[in-house]
Order: structure tokens, then C-alpha cells, then sequence
């Protein structure tokens, strides 16, 4: 109703094409309820008609609706018409020049009556929108999913109805709230121009409030590309829990530089919030390395995504800002929570990643492994924009130190004792285990068969196969050792009596991690082959005298059959370019096929 000819919309009246299908609702300029689709042509009309309507309308309407809606067509047919268009045109220009004048972010084109006021963060848009109300105009915030997460804004729409006076008034309270709500969250006019850079670069309204700033933090970063250049014991002491220490993170800077697939070059960050007396307040890593889109999605997204890979392995790819790194998990970050103001050191933070983030163009910023029953640190996270999405469960042994096949088996409930004893004791005496401590290039290439097996298998964590660098540099390491199955020699009837299975672990802090696993499938289940894999790592952990058995991520139903307890946790995400998850929303109902 506000623009074009018979109030058609800007669509029909600027654009026309012989393919084109118009949607338009009748529940805005229209002011009645309902929707309309205007087609190109009278055949395609037709057929829409006689088969699509079960997937179009709920229901006639209403009769009241009725008589709103076609005297709503009687003015948008009379002379009156370009009248009131011409009225709320200049009201648009009136003001869009107000708004421009006092040099707000105007991130809406000054041709529409429906106005939007960048902001970046969710809780700046609900604290200037409580403000705007309160002096008495009804204005409402724009966030995710309707926009990115981080491109939260105040949206208000002009009408005929309005005057000068009253639009006055309105750009006068946005202008006086504008800068003091930036200063009461701790924010400025450069965030917005981060989140909105791609539209425009509201040059006149950094001049204008640039000097609002936040007060001066007293925090510094420290940020290093080089666990090396971090003391061990101070990085040690402040994430103590994660699989992979500082020895460990030395590993993996070797092991994913210089290699010739882009996707296993990862770029490490470290980031070490310190007060005005040099104490960390915040620490954690970061990697910045390309994932696949569908990462955690469904097992069947992820297959039918991959039958889309088979001519580009890129597809439905991001460079992806990852808390920690795609081998490790539990703690990546270090709060000192007992401070009272440790928030606005996780804040600082924040504001270096974001700036990284800028800086490599990543698509995506994905924090993860948090407690879900952590509701203050959530709720933080929540309120810079980030969403909050459940992670896969990891899984934990307990052990009890055990002597005896009976001892371990007693501490178990008699679903999980008939389990282990059917599918794991029973074939033991089939395999020969051995533990390899520093294997051959030759046991290397045999192990990374292995492992390839389960890796074009897996889609539970959709990932990138990794590098065979990575085994051999593990294989180096006196930290890490290989648990190597076999078929003994006189059940096997193969030529090549090969291994048909192994686990990549490591013993440290009286913790036995389980990082990787290979197999042979031919006897999965012919020989229960995992089973016997998980009950070795279970036994080697038990040899050590291990505190802990950790067996790491999916299959969880076979892991706690051994005794595993799960482990919820969460991860927070924001996501610049929102097509992708659209593309596997269309996927996962099958609109979308190979």
C-alpha cells in the first residue's frame, strides 16, 4: 500500500521478470491480514492453484478481516492514494535527515518507512529500546535470527499518521540515548562499525561519537601465534584440564603448519588477560582453521552434504575461529571468577577475538565444552550475541582400581556386565594385543589405513580426514602410544595377517585419553571389534592406575557399557553469513538433492 501504483509495492512496480513470483502481505501497509502472490502469467497461476493450495492457506478468512481488507483496496484504488503516499514520503525524508543529521547509524534505505538503527549486541538494543519506550514511543529491537547475531538494531516504522513534531521528537530521544547506552554497556561506535562494515561506514557518526567511549580498562593482552612463547608452567597452571597441554600444543603447531591440503594449516592463537599487576584474569586458545558447515549436524545431513563434496571438498565450508582445537577438549578458558569484575576481563577478551575475526575474515566464531549448569557464564555469552547450542556428550571413566576381570565387571549393572562379558571377554582370547611405544614407518602406514577407515565413516562430527603428519609425529612422542590389535595366527585365515585395529592414547596427570581410534570393518562385527578396543584402553588405564579413563566424544551408547558416565556441555556460536545453515535446513527436508 505505501509505494507504486495502487499501492503494488516496490517490487511489482521496480522489477518484472517472466519467472518472477511475488509474496506480499497484507498485514502491514495494507493494514488488514492475510497475504497475496502475484504470478507471472495465468498458466502458472492455475497450477499453483490446483495443486499447491494444502501447502498455502490454513483457512479462509474471517468476515471482519474481510470487509477491513476490501476497504483497504477501495482506498488503495481512489485518488486519495498518491496523496497519502506523498505525505509519508516526505515524513520518510524528513526523517531520514534527522537521523542523519545528529549522525546516528542509520543502517536502513532512506526510501522505506520501516527505519533500522544499528547497534551490534543484543543487550545495547534492549537497553536503548527500555529507554526509548520509557519516554513514551514505541520502538522495538531487530536481533537474531531476523539479522546476525551481532547486528542487533532498534527498528521503528513511520507513518501518515505521524508529524514533524512527533518525528522530532523521536530522532531527539534516539540521539540523547544513543551514546550514554554505549557508555553504560561498555561499547563504542567501532563495534558497530564492525558489525555492520559490509553496508556502510557511518564515517559522520564515528566523528560525531567517538569520543563516548568506554572507561579505560585497566586490563592488558597479551597475545601470542606460539605456545613456546608462553612459560609451560604458567599455561599449564591456568588449563590444567585439557587433553592436550603445553607439550601437546607444541605437537600440534608442527604437526598442522606446511601442509599441502589447506584444510589441516591451522593458525593458533593465544590470548592472556593480565590486571594492572600482571595477574592472568582470563587465558585461552583459539585456532582458526576451515570446518565443515555441517560439523554437528545429523548423521544424514552430513551423508547426503558429503554426496555434494564428491566434485569439492570446500563445499559448505567456513574458516572457522574454534576455542581450543578439533583434536581437544574439556577447559579452554581460564576465569579467575572469584574477582568481582572478571567480567569485564572476559569482555576485553571478546573484543580481541572479534578483532581477529575481522582481521582473518572468519565466517564464524565457536566457543565450546562449557558447563550447560553454569547459568552465569551462559547468560554472559548470551548477552554478547552469541547462541547457544548443545555439544556432543563426552565420556568419563571413574576408575576403581581393579585385579581381576570379576573385580571390574562387579562394579558394573547387569546390563553392562552381560554386555562386556558377551562382546569383550569372550572374544578376547582371538586378538593379540600390544602396546607400541615409538612405532615403525612401516606400523604407521599400516595404523593410518586403519584410522581412514573410520574417518570416511564418521558422521556424527562431520571433519576433514587428518593428516598422516599427525601419526608420525605422535609416534615420536614418548607422551603418546599405540594399543595395536591382531587376529592371533590361528584364527586368522587371511595372506596378510595385518593389525585390525588400534588406539591412539596418552597417559598425563593420572588421566588416560583416548584420542584416535582405526579399523579394519571386515571384523566389526564379526569379531566385536570396538568392544575389544574400548575394553583395552579400559585395561591399559587400569595397568597405570589411571584417575580417569577419558574416551572422548560419540558412540556413547558402547562407552558406557564400560562404566563411562556422560558429560554435558555446551558451546556458543555467532555466525556472520547465516546461508549455509539455511542450505541445510533445505538438505535435512530433503528439498535440497544430490
Amino acid at each position: 500500500g505505501w509505494y507504486g501504483k495502487h499501492g503494488r509495492g516496490y517490487i511489482l512496480e521496480e522489477t518484472r521478470h517472466e519467472k518472477m513470483v511475488v509474496a506480499l502481505s497484507m498485514a502491514k501497509a495494507f493494514g488488514t491480514g492475510g497475504g497475496i502472490f502475484v504470478f507471472p502469467n495465468e498458466d502458472l497461476c492455475e497450477k499453483v492453484l490446483n495443486c499447491g493450495g494444502p501447502f498455502m492457506f490454513s483457512g479462509p478468512h474471517q468476515i471482519p478481516v474481510i470487509g477491513a481488507s476490501l476497504a483497504s483496496a477501495k482506498i488503495l484504488l481512489s485518488d486519495e492514494l498518491p496523496q497519502l503516499q506523498d505525505v509519508l514520503k516526505q515524513n520518510i525524508n524528513y526523517c531520514h535527515a534527522l537521523l542523519e543529521s545528529k549522525g546516528l547509524p542509520v543502517v536502513s534505505s532512506p526510501n522505506t518507512p520501516i527505519f533500522f538503527i544499528g547497534l551490534g549486541l543484543v543487550r545495547v538494543g534492549n537497553n536503548l529500546v527500555k529507554k526509548i519506550i520509557d519516554d513514551g514511543f514505541y520502538v522495538n529491537v531487530s536481533a537474531f535470527p531476523a539479522v546476525p547475531e551481532t547486528c542487533t538494531g532498534i527498528r521503528f516504522t513511520i507513518t501518515c499518521h505521524h508529524t514533524f513534531e512527533d518525528i522530532e521528537r523521536l530522532v531527539e530521544a534516539l540521539a540523547y540515548h544513543f551514546p550514554r547506552v554505549l557508555e553504560e554497556e561498555g561499547r563504542t561506535i567501532n563495534d558497530i562499525i564492525r558489525a555492520f562494515r559490509r553496508i556502510k561506514d557511518f564515517k559522520d557518526t564515528l566523528l560525531r561519537y567517538n569520543p563516548i567511549h568506554s572507561k579505560d580498562n585497566l586490563y592488558t593482552v597479551q597475545y601470542e601465534k606460539s605456545i613456546t612463547n608462553i612459560p609451560q608452567k604458567l599455561w599449564n597452571r591456568l588449563i590444567p584440564k585439557n587433553s592436550f597441554d603445553w607439550k601437546g600444543l607444541c605437537l600440534l603447531e608442527e604437526v598442522f603448519t606446511n601442509n599441502p591440503d589447506q584444510e589441516n594449516n591451522w593458525n593458533f592463537h593465544y590470548y592472556i588477560v593480565r590486571d594492572q599487576n600482571n595477574y592472568p584474569v582470563a587465558a585461552t586458545l583459539f585456532t582458526s582453521v576451515i570446518t565443515k558447515d555441517d560439523m554437528l549436524a545429523s548423521a544424514e545431513v552430513s551423508k547426503k552434504i558429503e554426496q555434494l563434496r564428491e566434485k569439492n571438498k570446500y563445499h559448505m565450508t567456513s574458516e572457522m575461529l574454534l576455542m581450543g582445537t578439533m583434536l581437544s577438549e574439556g577447559q579452554h578458558l581460564f576465569i579467575d571468577r572469584e574477582r568481582t569484575d572478571w567480567r569485564k576481563g572476559l569482555m576485553l577478551l571478546l573484543d580481541t577475538i572479534w578483532k581477529e575475526q575481522d582481521l582473518i575474515n572468519a565466517g564464524i566464531i565457536n566457543l565450546r565444552d562449557f558447563d550447560p549448569e553454569d547459568t552465569e557464564l551462559c547468560e554472559f555469552f548470551k548477552e554478547q550475541g552469541f547462541i547457544m547450542t548443545p555439544l556432543p556428550e563426552t565420556h568419563i571413566i571413574e576408575n576403581i582400581p581393579w585385579e581381576t576381570n570379576e573385580e571390574f565387571l562387579s562394579q558394573l549393572s547387569a546390563d553392562k556386565r552381560y554386555y562386556v562379558k558377551k562382546k569383550a571377554i569372550q572374544f578376547e582370547h582371538l586378538y593379540e594385543v600390544k602396546v607400541i611405544r615409538f612405532p615403525s614407518e612401516e606400523q604407521i602406514d599400516i595404523y593410518y589405513e586403519l584410522y581412514k577407515n573410520v574417518a570416511d565413516k564418521s558422521y556424527e562430527i562431520a571433519g576433514f580426514t587428518l593428516p598422516k603428519k599427525l601419526f608420525m609425529d605422535l609416534a615420536l612422542s614418548k607422551e603418546w602410544e599405540f594399543i595395536e590389535l591382531s587376529i592371533k595366527p590361528e584364527y586368522d585365515t587371511r595372506q596378510n595377517l595385518l593389525p585390525v585395529g588400534i588406539s591412539i592414547n596418552c597417559f598425563s596427570n593420572e588421566k588416560y585419553n583416548f584420542l584416535l581410534t582405526g579399523m579394519d570393518y571386515a571384523f566389526l562385527e564379526s569379531h566385536n571389534l570396538y568392544a575389544q578396543i574400548l575394553w583395552q584402553i579400559v585395561k591399559r588405564a587400569n595397568m597405570l592406575h589411571a584417575r580417569q579413563t577419558l574416551l572422548g566424544l560419540t558412540a556413547s551408547q558402547n562407552k558406557r557399557k564400560f562404566g563411562a558416565h556422560s558429560v554435558p556441555s555446551v558451546g556458543f556460536v555467532q555466525v556472520k553469513d547465516h546461508i549455509n545453515l539455511l542450505l541445510m535446513d533445505l538438505i535435512s527436508s530433503e528439498k535440497i538433492k544430490k
